[in-house]
């Protein structure tokens, strides 16, 4: 019985061993998705469009389960779809409220003063029920536009032909090919 004993203990502590070795040794598996075309994103779009971040600002979700951040966006030209104001929020997981920080993998970031090319379809907001703008396909749906008029994309990983994804295009030839899909 005591020899038993002593092999479980032994049995045990290798497993934890192993356990613990495996956790520090490997590396997280980074959240991919599909790559979506320029025409694949205008497809989903009900509002394609450019224009400047007014602000950012992160809120809780209505039952505190998740952060979530709204972009105010002022409109420059809608290039797909239409909307009488000339304003609309933007909403998206992520970032930090309170101390708390939550991420989300290959989420879209919003800066104040950016100028933004994006791809938006109608949503309802987490933290409040109203009318907000998600983008189509997570951070492809969001271009940052350059001094140059360059639309840039960064900060996600895709599945899929990556080469199917336009980035570091000149705006204008992104709005033909958008324009093109309608």
């Amino acid at each position: 019985v005591l020899r038993g004993g002593v092999m479980t203990k032994k049995i045990v502590s290798f497993s934890f061993l192993c356990a613990l070795v495996a956790a520090l040794f490997s590396t997280p598996a980074a959240a991919v998705m599909k790559s979506l075309s320029t025409i694949e994103l205008t497809e989903g779009s009900e509002i394609v469009l450019t224009g400047s971040v007014n602000s950012v600002e992160s809120h809780w979700a209505k039952n505190k389960s998740a952060i979530v951040s709204r972009a105010s966006i002022t409109i420059e030209e809608i290039i797909k779809g239409s909307y009488s104001e000339s304003k609309l929020t933007v909403e998206y997981d992520g970032r930090e409220i309170d101390g708390v920080g939550f991420g989300v993998s290959d989420a879209v970031h919003f800066v104040q003063g950016e100028k933004v090319f994006l791809f938006l379809k109608s949503g309802m907001s987490k933290k409040d029920g109203s009318l907000i703008f998600n983008l189509i396909g997570s951070a492809q749906g969001k271009y940052a536009i350059d001094n140059n008029g360059i639309c840039k994309k960064s900060g996600f990983a895709v599945i899929g032909k990556p080469g199917t994804i336009d980035n570091n295009i000149k705006c204008e030839k992104l709005s033909e090919i958008v324009k093109g899909a309608l």
